[in-house]
């Protein structure tokens, strides 16, 4: 990479360090090794809220990375901590900064990557809430008024109009395919009562566009890359990536990627499933994963609380830096590239 380039680093944290004896893959192997657990569940009306459920509280970090030439330079612009909540996620969506928390969305407008205050403070934000934001993990601009949310409790993707603060599209995973838990109507509040891990289909816990007006999607439970096209028909891509995260697709639109997070490797397939590249860091426990430009690819390496910046077709690694004062574990990032300057 020659050119200078300027891109904005949105990373969440966790304030535990990661429980291997929770996300190891013999952890979730045993933990989904009995195919009739969707058998025996209680009543939707009898699950606790999700506030009893909640994480502990984190914030978001977001950061400016320059890249000149083969250096990388990675430097805190503004943090952002909601008492008592957990930021799970954050996109830039046209002049919006959009955060994920558990169980709301909520924005700050003419939030740019030039004008970000150093400290976010909730009370300027614009909160956004809907019965089925329960388990929320990942946000992502799919226009410059509409977002796609992953929703786990009701193992479904969501797009979100923030022109009208309003839910305006629910896939769910299909019962086909997936089996069924509990049938769901738009008026189920999914906060109040929370469809927790073990009575969920499937975990959902990524949806990003898929650079063909689709969606692209990983499952925790079943390990599967899947992707909602243009119409809405869904296929699963790949299967059998227990634990995976992070579905996206590549620059180009051409391929996908996910993190298989178990095994520390990030893992690159055509859109017809076929595996193209793997990449191992030295991670337990790979949470995320995104493209910054070509071969440039941005790790959240949660075991080390550590983000790490690395040509995957070199191996040079450009830059790799913890992130001990703002929790236990780094945890979902997003990316947003500034306009190249031409003058």
């Amino acid at each position: 990479m020659t050119e200078s380039r300027t891109f904005t680093i949105l990373l969440s944290h966790s304030n535990r360090p990661v429980d291997f004896a929770q996300c190891s893959l013999d952890a979730l192997t045993q933990r989904y090794a009995d195919t009739t657990r969707l058998d025996r569940l209680p009543p939707l009306d009898s699950l606790a809220p999700a506030d009893r459920q909640r994480h502990i509280p984190a914030g978001l970090t977001v950061l400016t990375l320059s890249l000149d030439g083969d250096t990388a330079t990675l430097t805190p612009a503004a943090t952002f901590d909601p008492p008592g909540r957990k930021v799970q996620h954050a996109a830039l969506v046209g002049d919006r900064l959009v955060v994920c928390l558990e169980d709301a969305l909520l924005y700050f407008a003419d939030a740019g990557p030039d004008s970000l205050p150093a400290v976010l403070d909730v009370a300027d934000a614009r909160w956004i809430d809907d019965p089925w934001f329960s388990g929320l993990h990942t946000v992502f601009a799919s226009g410059t008024d509409r977002c796609i949310v992953s929703a786990s409790a009701p193992d479904a993707v969501l797009e979100v109009d923030l022109a009208t603060d309003r839910v305006v599209a629910r896939n769910r995973l299909p019962e086909a395919i997936y089996g069924r838990n509990y049938p769901l109507s738009a008026d189920d509040d999914l906060r109040r009562h929370y469809v927790s891990n073990d009575f969920q289909l499937t975990h959902i816990n990524c949806a990003s566009p898929d650079g063909q007006d689709g969606i692209v999607l990983s499952t925790l439970i079943q390990g599967d890359i899947g992707l909602f096209d243009a119409g809405g028909d869904y296929r699963i891509v790949s299967h059998g990536h227990l634990g995976c995260h992070a579905a996206r697709a590549t620059a180009d639109g051409e391929a996908f990627y996910f993190a298989d997070s178990c095994n520390g490797v990030l893992v690159v397939i055509d859109r017809a499933g076929k595996e193209l590249r793997r990449f191992a860091v030295d991670s337990r426990w790979l949470h995320d994963v995104q493209q910054v430009a070509d071969d440039l690819f941005l790790f959240c390496t949660s075991d080390s609380n550590s983000l790490e910046l690395i040509d995957i077709a070199s191996g040079r690694v450009w830059l790799s830096e913890r992130f001990d004062a703002r929790g236990g574990a780094t945890q979902f990032v997003n990316i947003a590239s500034h306009p190249v300057d031409t003058r």
